[in-house]
């Protein structure tokens, strides 16, 4: 069962890493329409806000318990999952309103390509999230990393048992040796 255990973690840990890789193009993507396109202040608000969802999806991934503290949903997999298919969906609504904003077309098309893509992969990394924890596969990995450090835990107690084992063995020598030379 351990090999079905470590198949399966590694690949909630691939999501994990897909996951961070598209916060990551995120954050990118928000700070090129931040810094290459001037729009009125509403646009820049969303953007702003589309910037702090994307870095907060980047820390989300890292499973730090303090994050979880403020924005508990996101200890969730379907939590997690909406808010990636949110700031991929703003991402995505984007295209629209930059149509004639770029300083060259291929700017333009480039910048279009790279929101595209990190809007579509955001979305598609969220639906599996949602799909994920509705089908509660994150108590399963939670159920199967236990198990894994019960196993480690014991395994590191065990080599100390043995190591403490030849210890005694050796006094036990020791003692014998000494008591026969008396």
């Amino acid at each position: 069962m351990s090999c079905v255990e470590s198949w399966f973690l590694k690949l909630v840990k691939a999501l994990n890493i897909l996951s961070f890789v598209a916060g990551v193009c995120g954050v990118v993507a928000y700070v090129i329409l931040l810094l290459r396109f001037s729009t009125p202040p509403a646009d820049v608000a969303i953007r702003i806000y589309g910037l702090v969802l994307s870095i907060i999806i980047c820390i989300t991934e890292t499973e730090w318990s303090k994050l979880f503290y403020w924005v508990g949903f996101l200890e969730t997999w379907p939590g997690r999952g909406l808010v990636q298919i949110f700031v991929g969906v703003l991402l995505l609504n984007f295209d629209n309103i930059l149509a004639g904003l770029a300083s060259s077309e291929l700017e333009s098309h480039l910048s279009t390509l790279f929101r595209g893509f990190t809007g579509h992969f955001l979305i598609s990394i969220g639906v599996c999230y949602v799909l994920c924890g509705v089908a509660c596969l994150h108590r399963i990995k939670q159920e199967q990393l236990s198990r894994l450090r019960k196993k480690e835990q014991m395994q590191k107690e065990k080599h100390e048992l043995e190591t403490r084992k030849q210890e005694i063995e050796m006094l036990l020598r020791d003692t014998e040796s000494q008591l026969e030379k008396i």
